[in-house]
C-alpha cells in the first residue's frame, strides 16, 4: 500500500494522524460511524473564487509588513531565505538595530551561525526521476544506546547516519575534510494548535563525518542537535510561520526554487535531508493484515540530492534512502551502511561510559 501525501498540506505530525485514521488497532477492524449528509452549502463558481481571491488581496500588504516587522529579524535562521544572498546582511543588521532600540526580547541576540558545505558526490542535478531504497534496525537497540549514554534517540539517528555517511565515502576516497550539513525539519506547532496542515521549519546542521570515533561522533551530535534546538527556540514560532506571508504563496514557491539554485551556485546548500519521524508503537492493520513496516518517502530539493527519513514503528526503525535515478549513490549500500553503523554504537554500550565510570568512583 502506497500513501502519497505532498508537504504542502501536511507536516510529519498530521501525516501520521492521517495514518491512524486509516490503520486499524486489531485485526477485526473497527466500527465505522455511518455517513452524515454533508451541509447544504453551494459549490462556489471559478468565478466567485476569483472574486474572494480579488478581495482579500488590499490585505495583503498589511499582512506583508505586519510579518515583515516579526520576521525580518530571523530570516537568515528560516529557509528558503537564508541560503539568500544578501539576507544575512539584512536580519544581522535588523537584529542590531533592535538590541539599540532594545526591542524584540532575546531572540534579538541570536547570531547565525557560518556553516562551510563541503562538496559531495551527493551535489549532483536532480532530474524528474528517482531511486529508493529501505531496511530495519531494531528500536531498542537505538533505545540501549540513547540510555547508556543519556542522549536524545534523534541523536542517535543522526548519528547512525553521520557514520553510514562516512563509510560510504570512505569507500568512495571521496570523504570530505569537513562534516557534511544536513538540513533537518523541525516541528513549530503550538501544544494547542489545530489538526492538520504544515507547520515545521528547517535547521541547518553539521553532522560530524569528520570524527573517525563513533562515541565522539555520538557526543558530537548531541552537542550540536542541542544548540540548533536552543537556537530555534530563540527564534519564535510567530516569525517561523509569518515569513511565508512575506511574499504572495506563488510567488513564495517561485522564491524557494530560486533561492535553492542560486545558493547552490557557489556549492550546494546543504548536503543530504535527515528526518526522524515518530510512528505507532504498537502493531496496525489494514483490511485485516498486519502492516509489517512502513518505510518512508522523502523529497529531494536542488543542491541536496539525497533524503533520508526515519519512521519508528513498533519494535523497529524503518529507514528510507532517495536519489536521483542519475546520482552515483547506491541506495542500498547506504542503508546497508546504516545498519552497521548502528551495530557500532550498540558494541559501545558493552563497556562503561568515561560519565557513568566517575559515578560508579564517587559511590
Amino acid at each position: 500500500m502506497v500513501f502519497k501525501l505532498h508537504h504542502a498540506a501536511v507536516d510529519g505530525i498530521s501525516a501520521l494522524e492521517l495514518h491512524e485514521m486509516l490503520f486499524d488497532r486489531s485485526p477485526d477492524g473497527r466500527q465505522v460511524p455511518p455517513r452524515t449528509a454533508a451541509p447544504d452549502e453551494r459549490v462556489p463558481s471559478n468565478w466567485a473564487m476569483l472574486g474572494r481571491g480579488l478581495a482579500s488581496l488590499p490585505g495583503q500588504p498589511v499582512r506583508a509588513l505586519r510579518s515583515t516587522a516579526r520576521s525580518l529579524p530571523y530570516l537568515d535562521h528560516l529557509m528558503p531565505f537564508r541560503i539568500t544572498p544578501g539576507i544575512g546582511t539584512v536580519s544581522r543588521t535588523t537584529r542590531r538595530l533592535g538590541r539599540l532600540l532594545r526591542v524584540g526580547g532575546e531572540g534579538m541576540s541570536l547570531e547565525g551561525e557560518r556553516l562551510r558545505v563541503p562538496k559531495t558526490v551527493f551535489d549532483e542535478p536532480i532530474t524528474p526521476h528517482r531511486r529508493w531504497a529501505f531496511t530495519q534496525v531494531p528500536l531498542e537497540d537505538a533505545k540501549r544506546i540513547k540510555q547508556h549514554f543519556d542522549v536524545t534517540l534523534n541523536d542517535v539517528v543522526v548519528a547512525t547516519m553521520a557514520g553510514a555517511l562516512r563509510e560510504f565515502l570512505q569507500e568512495r576516497d571521496e570523504l570530505p575534510e569537513d562534516p557534511l550539513v544536513a538540513l533537518v525539519p523541525v516541528s513549530v506547532r503550538e501544544q494547542d494548535a489545530k489538526t492538520g496542515a504544515n507547520q515545521v521549519e528547517a535547521l541547518l546542521v553539521p553532522v560530524p563525518t569528520d570524527e573517525e570515533s563513533p562515541e565522539r561522533r555520538l557526543m558530537r551530535t548531541h552537542e550540536t542537535l542541542r544548540w540548533a534546538k536552543e537556537r530555534q527556540r530563540a527564534v519564535a514560532a510567530g516569525a517561523m510561520q509569518g515569513a511565508g506571508e512575506l511574499v504572495m504563496p506563488a510567488l513564495f514557491i517561485r522564491g524557494s526554487r530560486a533561492a535553492s539554485l542560486v545558493g547552490s551556485l557557489g556549492g550546494a546548500s546543504a548536503n543530504l535531508v535527515i528526518s526522524n519521524v515518530p510512528g505507532p508503537s504498537k502493531a496496525v492493520y489494514l483490511a485485516g493484515a498486519r502492516v509489517e513496516a512502513l518505510y518512508p518517502v522523502g523529497g529531494l530539493m536542488e543542491g541536496m540530492g539525497i533524503n533520508t527519513v526515519v519512521f519508528s514503528y513498533g519494535e523497529w526503525l524503518d529507514l528510507g534512502v532517495l536519489v536521483d535515478r542519475d546520482s552515483p549513490v547506491d541506495p542500498w549500500r547506504l542503508a546497508d551502511a546504516f545498519e552497521r553503523s548502528q551495530r557500532e554504537l550498540v558494541a559501545l554500550t558493552l563497556r562503561p561510559t568515561a560519565r557513568s565510570a566517575r559515578q560508579a568512583a564517587q559511590r
